[in-house]
């Protein structure tokens, strides 16, 4: 719906032009186009939200959206494309902060509510990365209430907007809910994530719940995880059964949001839920049927068969 208009204005914004097109691609838009359609997604449980606040709410978190994202991976990647580029890459984010925080200060001004639970929604998602970070040196057994914690903790600069919509629309019934479905969205998502990028979380020695579990599983075959390399490690996740259980539970809490979305009326929402879910379900299919055929084939042969996931 604002597509446009935020297109037009990161076009006036004073970075590079590289970074414009980066920000206001149709590609990017479309990879991230819950973050940007989600203040329109929630609208309708707050009908006080003018048109134009809507407007100027999507424009300005998706600039900071766009902030946080960049940032990450400023610090995942310090080096990448050498010196002079990552310093006007650090200049562009700084001004992007910039802008989206001056854009807020006009709909939230100093003093009001927003500001604290943003102030909390930061450090709830700072809180998160520190703790993933420790996680990816010391490798600890990970419980499955602490990766919930952590994936719902990575994604709490998302809960901003439902205090965003609140303050504007001056009702708070619906606070709870709101936070909850889009908790279950990013903890769903994680457990995807987790599998799809396995061996490549590993080079990039990001420590995961699907890590967590195989060396859980190696262990308990008597097998020592640190003396098998990540390519066995992937091999293990999918023969195992593991892929399957996670990306199991991650569909229960997709399903879980798409439940409170209709529930509380947001068709939009449900509307973005219900392929996702459909597309994660014909996944799921596809590594059962892979797994199947894997298994098969090492019982019919004494060489060792290889998987591809």
């Amino acid at each position: 719906m604002f597509i446009e208009a935020l297109q037009h204005y990161i076009s006036q914004l004073a970075i590079s032009d590289r970074f414009k097109q980066q920000l206001s691609a149709e590609p990017t838009l479309k990879a991230y186009v819950f973050y940007v359609e989600l203040p329109q997604y929630l609208a309708p449980l707050f009908p006080r939200v003018s048109e134009t606040q809507l407007r100027d709410l999507t424009i300005y978190s998706y600039l900071y959206f766009s902030f946080i994202v960049t940032v990450d991976k400023l610090v995942d990647e310090p080096t990448a494309g050498g010196i002079s580029h990552q310093t006007r890459r650090l200049f562009d984010v700084l001004s992007l902060q910039e802008t989206a925080v001056q854009g807020l200060t006009t709909l939230f001004p100093v003093g009001t509510p927003f500001w604290a639970q943003f102030h909390q929604c930061k450090q709830r998602y700072t809180a998160a990365n520190l703790e993933e970070k420790k996680y990816a040196e010391l490798r600890p057994a990970l419980t499955v209430q602490q990766f919930e914690h952590l994936a719902a903790g990575k994604s709490a600069i998302c809960f901003a907007m439902v205090h965003a919509l609140s303050n504007l629309g001056q009702d708070t019934t619906h606070v709870e809910a709101l936070l909850e479905c889009l908790a279950s969205i990013h903890i769903g998502s994680q457990y995807f994530d987790d599998v799809e990028d396995f061996a490549q979380d590993w080079e990039q020695k990001q420590y995961t719940y699907a890590h967590a579990q195989v060396a859980a599983y190696l262990t308990n075959l008597g097998i020592d995880p640190e003396a098998i390399p990540v390519n066995l490690q992937h091999r293990y996740l999918y023969t195992s059964g593991l892929a399957y259980d996670l990306m199991e539970q991650g569909k229960k809490h997709y399903q879980h949001s798409l439940e409170l979305a209709q529930r509380l009326g947001l068709d939009q929402l449900a509307t973005y839920l219900e392929p996702q879910i459909a597309t994660y379900t014909a996944q799921m299919s596809r590594v059962q049927q892979v797994v199947a055929r894997a298994r098969k084939a090492a019982q019919d042969s004494s060489t060792p068969t290889s998987l591809v996931a």
